[in-house]
Order: structure tokens, then C-alpha cells, then sequence
């Protein structure tokens, strides 16, 4: 519930709030300031607490003294104020499609009612990676308070998965999103969040005529199309195709190069397109290459797949960044 806006409020009032302490548990005045017993803080409460512009600001904070502040506490500070939960615990998060437990975040709050606000703090300890171009290097789902907020430090890289290189002939596929975000969000980012690169297109097949034998009779040779390269991300590289029909097939076209996982350089480069020549009996015949793929939140090459987006967030949820760091790719809303 919400404390009344006017009139009479008793430390009583404060107590059911604030707590779930029984009517005969005694409370004292000076464990209500903000950052004290009953009004904790973190990084994200803080930065909420200075922003006029958070949701729930006035609701939670204005007119409560700081603990330690010299600033007298009454009563009537909390007028029209409610109960919010300010985690303790910093989340840490690391490695492989990473993942915020959000709903067991909120359910550690003593009141869960729409009016209340769950405050959690984030920090990225280590890069986190996705490992498909459907699944995201971090996501931080939507609980079910909404205007559950956390304040999220990356001091490492998060990334996509680079597409796949288009076999020979074939295009490439798109690069996966880097970062997934539902909760409302103050974003430091000090590091790095990449889309992964757009696989590269396949190159076609190739066909070539020839006089056999230095005479009349007209024959032809071909070979495959080749790869194109993996996007930036860990993209596979694209498998050539086989020779078209000839008189001389000269053998499949060449793979192309993985895209690897480096995060120093921004947007850096994919895998290379694979390329391959064949003999046949008047010489020789080469396959076009299969165009590159992309780099961090690049397009692929030729019929290349699109880079990945860096950031997926909701649309009507609070988002502030307050470090940008290096983003490759775009931000987008769901």
C-alpha cells in the first residue's frame, strides 16, 4: 500500500510499510532515513534517488533525509511514500549466453505489489558470448513489478554470434544481437557490446568452353562456387558447391574461412571467402571467392547476411545509458 498523502501517520504506519515486523516490534525513527536499517541503497537506488526522471523516484525518495546527512527525519517525510527492496547482492554475470534470474530477483522482495520497486546492481565480470545467432551474449528478461529497475556495469565484451558464410552459390545468414535487456536499466558500459557479423555471400558456379584436342570439337569444364566467409562472432564459413555439369568437372569450389571471436578491434574483419582452381585437360579454371564476412555488426559481403544489432531493448521500458562505450551495431526496440 501506499502511506497516506495528508494528516496523521505514526511510526506504526512506517513499521507496515517498511517491514514485516509484527504490531508489537519495536522500530526506532532513525531507521528510516534513506540508506539506513529499513531504506537500503545500491549503485542502482543512487542513480534512481538523482534522476527526476525515473518512474518511481518521488514515490520512494523525495523529502527522506540521507542517513549520516545531519537533516532531521519526520514523519511527514513519508507522505505518498512506499515500500521498495534495494538489493544487497551484486549480480555477476560471465561466460555463455548469460542470463539474469530476474523473477527470483524480485521474488527475494517482502512486498511484490505493482506500486513497489525492486533495485539490483549488475556487474559483468567476464565477456559474455552468445553461442547461436539466436541466443543473446547477456539477456535481462522482464520480471513481472514493473518498474523493476537494475544498474548494469561492463567492463568486458559482450558479443553475437557471427553468421554463417553462404555455401557456394547461396547467401549469407545474418549476425545475431549482442545484448537483450526487458527491465528498465541505468547502462555503464565502460567495455564493449558487438553485434556479430554478417555471414559473406557464396560465390556461383563456373563453367568455361574449350577447343579439345586443337580441333573442331568444342567441350567445356567447370567447378564449384565457393564459400563465403563467417561473420565476426564465431560464424562458420560456407562449404563450396559442386562442379555444374560439363565434359570435365573440375571439382567443388573452396570454403570460407571462419570469422573468429576478437574483440580487440572494432569492427575488424569476418572469415575470408574460400576460392579454389581445378585442373582439366587444356589448363586450369578457378572459381570466383566467396565475398568476406562481416565484421562486428557488419553486413557480409556480396549477397552477405545483415550484421547483428548490438542492443535489443523494450521499448516502453526506462532506459538510460550513462557510459556508452563501443557498440557495433544498432540498438533496437521489441
Amino acid at each position: 500500500m501506499t502511506l497516506q498523502s495528508s494528516g496523521q501517520i505514526a511510526l506504526s504506519d512506517l513499521r507496515t510499510e517498511y517491514t514485516n515486523l509484527g504490531s508489537a516490534a519495536k522500530v526506532a525513527m532513525n531507521e528510516f532515513y534513506y540508506g539506513s536499517t529499513y531504506l537500503q541503497k545500491n549503485k542502482c537506488t543512487d542513480q534512481a534517488r538523482s534522476d527526476a526522471s525515473h518512474p518511481t523516484k518521488a514515490s520512494h525518495f523525495d523529502n527522506v533525509p540521507v542517513a549520516g546527512s545531519g537533516t532531521q527525519i519526520k514523519l511527514t517525510n513519508f507522505y505518498n511514500k512506499v515500500y521498495y527492496y534495494a538489493r544487497q547482492a551484486i549480480v555477476q554475470v560471465s561466460g555463455n549466453n548469460a542470463n539474469v534470474d530476474v523473477p527470483t530477483i524480485e521474488g527475494e522482495s517482502l512486498k511484490k505489489n505493482s506500486n513497489n520497486t525492486v533495485f539490483f546492481d549488475i556487474d559483468v565480470t567476464g565477456n559474455c558470448k552468445a553461442t547461436t545467432t539466436g541466443s543473446y551474449g547477456l539477456n535481462i528478461p522482464q520480471g513481472s513489478i514493473p518498474n523493476t529497475t537494475c544498474f548494469m556495469t561492463n567492463d568486458y565484451a559482450i558479443y553475437g554470434k557471427g553468421g554463417k558464410g553462404g555455401d557456394g552459390g547461396g547467401s549469407g545468414s545474418p549476425g545475431g544481437t549482442a545484448f537483450s535487456v526487458a527491465s528498465n536499466i541505468y547502462l555503464k558500459n565502460n567495455n564493449r557490446i558487438l553485434g556479430g557479423g554478417g555471414g559473406g555471400g557464396g560465390s556461383g558456379g563456373k563453367t568455361q568452353s574449350f577447343n579439345e584436342c586443337y580441333c573442331c570439337n568444342v567441350s567445356n569444364t567447370s567447378i564449384g562456387g565457393s564459400g563465403g566467409g563467417g561473420g565476426k562472432g564465431g560464424g562458420a564459413g560456407g562449404s563450396g558447391s559442386g562442379a555444374p555439369p560439363s565434359n570435365f568437372p573440375a571439382g567443388s569450389g573452396g570454403s570460407g574461412g571462419d570469422g573468429d571471436e576478437d574483440t580487440s578491434t572494432v569492427p575488424g574483419s569476418g572469415g575470408g571467402g574460400g576460392g579454389r582452381c581445378g585442373g582439366y585437360p587444356q589448363g586450369t579454371i578457378c572459381s570466383n571467392s566467396g565475398s568476406p564476412g562481416g565484421g562486428w555488426g557488419a553486413s557480409g559481403g556480396g549477397s552477405g547476411g545483415s550484421g547483428g544489432n548490438a542492443i535489443r531493448r523494450r521499448s516502453s521500458a526506462y532506459y538510460v545509458v550513462l557510459t556508452s562505450g563501443t557498440q557495433a551495431g544498432s540498438t533496437v526496440t521489441f
